[in-house]
C-alpha cells in the first residue's frame, strides 16, 4: 500500500519531489526566496517523468498554500508502473477548464470499466516484464552452471586419460 501525504508548498524541503494535486504535474522544490516585492516566493522545477511538455528543469513559482502530494514511504511497485497508473488516471479525469457535470449510471460504468481495463493492462505488462527478466537471470545462471560442469567434465576426462597411461 502506498502511503501518500498531502502537504502545502510551504512545508516542503529543498530537493523534495512532489505532485501538484490540482493538476497532477510533478515538480521538485528548489528554494524559498525571502524578501521579494511579493513576500516569500516558493520556487520549483518541473520534473515530469516522461518530459512530455519538454520543460523539465525549467523553474516556476507556486503559491505557498498549493496542495501537494508526496510519498515518503517506499513504493511497493516500480516507479515506472506508478507513473503509468498516474498517467491513466489523468487520462480519465477531465481538464480543469471543464466544469463538473452529472454522470449517469452508464457513464460511471463505462469510466470504471475503462479504468479497470487500463489498470489491469498496466499490471499485466509489468508482470510479464518481471517474468521475462527473472527467466533471463535464470537462463544466465544455468548457462554459467553448464560451463562449470563442462569444464569439470574436461578435467575428469584428462584425469581418466592420465590414469590409463
Amino acid at each position: 500500500m502506498v502511503v501518500s501525504v498531502i502537504l502545502t508548498v510551504r512545508q516542503l524541503k529543498p530537493g523534495q519531489q512532489f505532485m501538484l494535486k490540482r493538476t497532477g504535474e510533478w515538480f521538485v522544490f528548489v528554494e524559498k526566496e525571502i524578501g521579494t516585492p511579493f513576500g516569500v516566493r516558493h520556487i520549483v522545477a518541473y520534473d515530469d517523468p516522461y518530459n512530455l511538455k519538454k520543460r523539465n528543469g525549467s523553474k516556476t513559482t507556486l503559491h505557498h498554500s498549493c496542495h501537494v502530494i508526496i510519498n515518503p514511504k517506499e513504493k511497493p511497485m516500480s516507479q515506472t508502473m506508478q507513473i503509468e497508473i498516474d498517467r491513466a488516471v489523468n487520462k480519465f479525469t477531465p481538464p480543469m477548464e471543464v466544469g463538473g457535470g452529472f454522470l449517469t449510471r452508464d457513464d460511471y460504468a463505462k469510466l470504471a470499466r475503462m479504468a479497470i481495463t487500463e489498470g489491469t493492462m498496466i499490471g499485466w505488462t509489468h508482470a510479464e516484464n518481471m517474468t521475462r527478466e527473472r527467466m533471463q537471470r535464470k537462463i544466465t545462471e544455468l548457462e554459467h552452471e553448464v560451463s562449470i560442469l563442462r569444464d569439470r567434465v574436461k578435467e575428469v576426462e584428462m584425469e581418466l586419460l592420465a590414469s590409463q597411461k
